[in-house]
């Protein structure tokens, strides 16, 4: 630690999502999004810990080749660590999306079937109540977390088995039966009280689908020996 933000550079683009893990040293996976917004502080993903507003991790800003890591040490400005940053690009600024029970703040790339949103839990009985995306075709997987309070990481798909399925990103559980999330082509439908709808708990959602050629989201079967999974395309 040097007390310096550097600027973490090349990355080609803007992005919208950040994942930070530092390789050298033991630190915790940080999260950052554009439409929550630089100064909204990082989530772990590795925990279920609401959201991290100490400045050590926050980052400074997104900048357009890259974005700005804090001067303060942390997870993401260790001096002398290596790190990795996954980026991904959204559609930059959010918009306000009203195609489901509960408005949406999203930024999306339709061409890369990726999405991020917020929204404000609002809980008024044993309800589902469903969320706009803004994708043009249903998520493949879509990845739910309470900003607000200690909470599990909640990870929908129905790519397993053709129903809706659910893991926790932070933990090792196998997975279980969700009577609830379903996706569509306009909205995720999520949970109840105890889980993503808590009222005046504000959440972000993480939605994602295939696209040839750019992204992937499938399954496959392990042989205790080598396996060849198709994706369509070299994975970076």
């Amino acid at each position: 630690y040097e007390g310096s933000s550097p600027y973490v550079s090349n990355v080609g683009f803007q992005p919208d999502l950040l994942w930070v893990k530092g390789r050298t040293f033991a630190s915790n996976n940080r999260l950052f999004d554009s439409v929550r917004g630089a100064s909204a502080g990082s989530l772990k993903a590795n925990g279920t810990d609401a959201e991290a507003t100490a400045s050590g991790q926050r980052i400074t800003s997104f900048e357009a080749n890259g974005f700005i890591a804090p001067s303060e040490a942390g997870d993401i400005n260790q001096s002398g660590q290596d790190f990795v940053a996954w980026c991904w690009k959204g559609g930059g600024d959010a918009v306000s999306n009203t195609d489901g029970d509960l408005a949406t703040q999203v930024s999306v790339n339709t061409e890369a079937g990726f999405s991020i949103a917020t929204y404000t839990g609002f809980y008024t009985g044993d309800t589902t109540k469903s969320i706009g995306h803004g994708l043009n075709n249903k998520p493949d997987i879509f990845i739910v977390k309470n900003r607000t309070q200690a909470k599990n990481w909640y990870v929908y798909t129905d790519i397993i088995d053709g129903s809706m399925d659910f893991l926790y990103l932070n933990s090792a559980d196998a997975k279980g039966d969700s009577s609830r999330a379903v996706s569509t082509n306009t909205v995720n439908y999520i949970g109840g009280a105890s889980t993503n709808n808590v009222i005046g708990n504000e959440y972000v959602v993480y939605s994602f689908h295939s696209v040839d050629g750019i992204q992937k989201v499938g399954k496959y079967t392990g042989t205790g020996g080598s396996v060849n999974v198709e994706t369509g395309f070299e994975p970076a």
